[in-house]
């Protein structure tokens, strides 16, 4: 099959050149920060356009395989899941536990919580209409529900929303998620 052999071509280009890239990084975050962390971003541009049958047999192999080589590599994939990822969720978990971020654009969080728990660490926020037409209260308000249903049992990042603030968005809704995320973002 074509698309097959045109999708192994390109995971063997990327996982070559993350040989080539991952382990200087790694070297020089050692040197200059006394840690070896280093984040590798994938963004995954839109693939709730593919069906969960076409996503599991042509998307996610090669996407599993280029993000444990990261790993092995000493990198944590910074996973940004565009779109709605809610169909392909369970696949998150054959990914080692523990060792990726993925933030989601518009997927659900509580649903994310619900089928990956802690597996990953997961960032995301509320939606961008909120932060741009919502009053100061809606959104100190939508920010505290949304953390107190997915904070627990750890490993969530609070990221204003899954994208950037839209244009004209007010600042003082921006401080209001600031101000929710202190008061009910904290673990304790």
């Amino acid at each position: 099959d074509e698309v097959m052999r045109a999708v192994e071509i390109i995971t063997d280009i990327t996982i070559k050149l993350q040989h080539k890239l991952i382990p200087p990084l790694v070297d020089m975050a050692q040197k200059v920060f006394g840690t070896p962390i280093v984040m590798a971003a994938f963004p995954l541009h839109l693939n709730s356009m593919l069906s969960p049958k076409m996503y599991n047999e042509y998307y996610w192999p090669s996407l599993k395989k280029v993000l444990i080589d990261a790993i092995n590599l000493g990198a944590i994939p910074f996973v940004f899941f565009e779109g709605d990822h809610t169909p392909h969720l369970e696949t998150i978990l054959e990914l080692p536990k523990g060792k990726v971020y993925g933030m989601f654009e518009r997927t659900d969080l509580r649903v994310v919580r619900k089928v990956i728990g802690d597996h990953i660490a997961i960032g995301g926020g509320i939606s961008t209409s909120i932060f741009a037409f919502g009053s100061r209260e809606r959104v100190f308000e939508e920010v505290c529900k949304l953390l107190n249903d997915v904070k627990e049992p750890g490993g969530f990042v609070f990221t204003g929303t899954g994208v950037a603030f839209p244009p004209g968005t007010k600042i003082e809704n921006i401080w209001a998620a600031v101000e929710a995320v202190k008061k009910c973002g904290c673990y304790l």
